[in-house]
């Protein structure tokens, strides 16, 4: 049951003519959410946004986020059993400050236990939540029409993030868990102080660790349009991500940017091109595209990974009183030539950045009321 708010403040208007500052305005909103499974939640969003003049243009967004757990999160089971052996078996020397009955070196009776490690959802997961900021510029120089240029930058902190913890670490801070976490046997009276074997641990899904990210974002965006050629967009863009890192009690931090499949930037790059106006090739339209990633760390995943595609879209002149449209589309995701990846699991590539799409034709029609 979501319910949202918005409000905009506007500051400073092009037609104040202030000298600096060409336009300005403040934003605020908020999302109230309700969820049978884990409760409500309210996060809020301020940006502020302006120029300094008809090229330049800025905006800092504040930005407060949650990810609810989900159904697989909060209610999937799975139960592993561990053999295992009671730490006192066998031929043992009890000192006499123990004071237990029979001479120095006794034989206990082996005891074997079958540990059982429950694992996957928990009905008390709370939901992951994140703060956001960031700042973005951008400019489009008046001696070249129709490019824009944008930098900006940001930091999310994602705190809460759900996962499972390692059952050793379970055992060796149970101050850390919900009681019942470690169940043991009775103690074995052999031993004084003995807490008892370990027949089941508790290793749900719990909110325990916490995600910091920096980013640094460019893109550039150039429109040129030709009479006899036609219309031609040209996007570029790349990410840069200098540390991600990933916090928890068991495993500490452990740095993310540029192992696995989290690369330390990705770009991608398009061109778009649309028939001239009022010619037959105006009803065409062709726009390949290009992705890659930074080469990464670990062995399992490919050390650098791309891929491209395209798009062919035709518009027939149908048209019924103005407001039916079709379009005849063709498009193609070379997954086939995907790197193996190892790290995945049971696909076989990167399915981060590849697709399993293929090449497929498919056609819409539209019809406007």
């Amino acid at each position: 049951m979501p319910s949202t708010g918005k409000v905009l403040l506007p500051i400073v208007s092009p037609q104040k003519n202030l000298p600096g500052v060409y336009s300005l305005q403040l934003q605020g909103a908020g999302r109230f959410e309700y969820y049978s499974d884990f409760g409500t939640t309210v996060k809020p969003l301020a940006v502020s946004s302006g120029s300094r003049s008809r090229n330049w243009r800025f905006a800092l967004p504040i930005h407060r986020a949650f990810r609810a757990p989900s159904l697989s999160e909060l209610f999937i089971g799975a139960i592993g059993w561990i053999p295992t052996r009671h730490p006192g078996y066998g031929a043992v020397h009890c000192p006499k400050s123990r004071r237990v009955p029979g001479p120095p070196t006794m034989s206990v009776p082996a005891r074997t236990f079958s540990t059982k490690v429950v694992t996957g959802g928990n009905p008390d997961l709370q939901p992951e939540n994140s703060d956001s900021y960031y700042v973005e510029g951008a400019y489009q120089p008046p001696f070249v029409k129709g490019l824009t240029v944008t930098i900006g930058g940001g930091y999310i902190k994602i705190k809460d993030v759900i996962s499972a913890p390692n059952p050793a670490f379970v055992v060796a801070n149970p101050g850390l868990f919900p009681a019942g976490s470690v169940v043991r046997d009775t103690a074995n009276p052999a031993f004084v102080g003995d807490p008892g074997a370990i027949i089941q641990i508790n290793s749900q899904n719990v909110n325990i660790n916490e995600q910091d990210t920096w980013f640094v974002d460019f893109e550039a965006n150039y429109i040129h349009d030709t009479e006899t050629l036609g219309n031609f967009t040209f996007h570029g863009a790349v990410t840069y991500v200098p540390m991600f890192n990933q916090s928890s009690p068991d495993a500490g931090t452990v740095v993310l940017a540029g192992n696995g499949s989290f690369p330390r930037y990705r770009g991608v790059a398009s061109t778009f091109w649309q028939g001239p106006k009022d010619t037959w090739a105006e009803k065409f339209s062709f726009g390949p595209t290009s992705t890659t990633s930074a080469r990464t760390k670990n062995c399992c995943f490919p050390r650098e990974r791309s891929s491209g595609g395209g798009t062919l879209m035709y518009r027939p002149p149908t048209k019924l009183r103005g407001k039916l449209h079709s379009r005849l589309a063709a498009r193609t995701s070379p997954t086939a030539n995907a790197p193996r990846s190892l790290g995945q699991n049971g696909e076989g590539y990167d399915s981060a950045v590849y697709g399993n799409q293929g090449r497929f034709i498919y056609g819409r029609i539209t019809k406007r009321f």
